[in-house]
């Protein structure tokens, strides 16, 4: 007979979430993936994480090519967000904690929080960006749209051209070419800031020459683990701990770290619990360097 119990795990939602989420209107199989997907993320207490479709697929009984067409319905809902991390990479998918944005209904988002239920929209694009704009005017009881509504529109589609587009322009700008890319998460992981201060505190180390998806997602992991972790301030604090581990940086022997052993789970892990933190040396062990230093100086006398 099953018996479970809270003391063998459980996952923590916000009751608000979990209510809206029943309340909305999705089919039974997008349901299942949503409920997988926040046991998945919620249920290790992140907020998201790298998901194989498969691994979503197994866990639901769900067909791997259904999986990926109901996630990509979620997504253009507002309900999951996604992000692809490269070729033959997982990518890193979590539940939109905004449920306000959420859209059950298959409409497109306003600007206002309305959906369109004829699903068309104004679709500006920028290069590689592109942003679909819907405004909902009211008709009038005969069905048809005064000139007056027709204005309206008209000036709150030019604003919005400009906003969304060009406010994405200048965050590209100024992040590095392979992470720049759209995310919903407020708490997207800043991976050149997190590189930069590993340059900038633990300076005999390698110097990281290229970021690659690999190591993008090693990052975000770590980052996404803890809330803590989402924090500058911590990441200096990591850095200067390595810096202060003669083992680390080097100098007990001839091997060092680099960043990309550093935020491998194992060895992250390691570093935080202060595994790799310099030791006092026992008095046997300050006898031995000082008999095997006398040594090495009578053999060079001897020679």
């Amino acid at each position: 007979m099953a018996s479970p119990q809270v003391e063998n795990g459980f996952t923590r939602i916000a009751n608000e979430l979990l209510e809206e989420l029943v309340g909305t209107n999705i089919s039974g199989r997008q349901m299942r993936i949503l409920l997988c997907v926040l046991r998945l993320t919620y249920g290790y207490g992140k907020k998201s994480d790298d998901i194989s479709y498969g691994e979503i697929a197994k866990n639901t009984n769900i067909l791997r090519r259904e999986v990926i067409r109901d996630i990509n319905s979620l997504v253009s809902k507002n309900m999951l967000f996604r992000c692809h991390n490269g070729a033959r990479m997982k990518p890193t998918i979590g539940v939109v904690k905004d449920y306000s944005r959420w859209l059950a209904d298959g409409g497109k988002a306003t600007t206002s929080g309305m959906v369109d239920p004829s699903g068309k929209g104004t679709t500006i694009s920028s290069g590689k960006v592109t942003t679909t704009l819907v405004v909902r005017v009211p008709p009038l009881p005969s069905g048809k749209v005064t000139t007056l509504q027709r204005k309206v529109l008209k000036k709150v589609l030019k604003k919005e051209r400009k906003g969304p587009v060009e406010d994405h322009e200048k965050r590209s700008s100024t992040a590095p070419p392979s992470t720049a890319f759209l995310d919903p998460v407020k708490t997207q992981c800043p991976h050149h800031d997190i590189v930069t201060l590993y340059h900038d505190i633990c300076k005999t180390l390698p110097t990281v020459r290229e970021w690659t998806a690999a190591r993008q997602s090693l990052l975000r992991a770590r980052w996404s683990e803890s809330a803590e972790r989402q924090d500058l301030e911590w990441w200096k604090g990591f850095f200067a701990k390595v810096a202060e581990s003669d083992f680390l940086m080097g100098r007990s022997k001839e091997w060092r770290a680099d960043m990309e052993w550093l935020i491998r789970p194992r060895n992250f892990v390691k570093v935080i619990e202060g595994h790799y933190e310099n030791r006092h040396k026992t008095a046997s062990e300050v006898q031995r360097e000082a008999f095997l230093k006398r040594f090495q100086g009578r053999s060079e006398d001897a020679n």
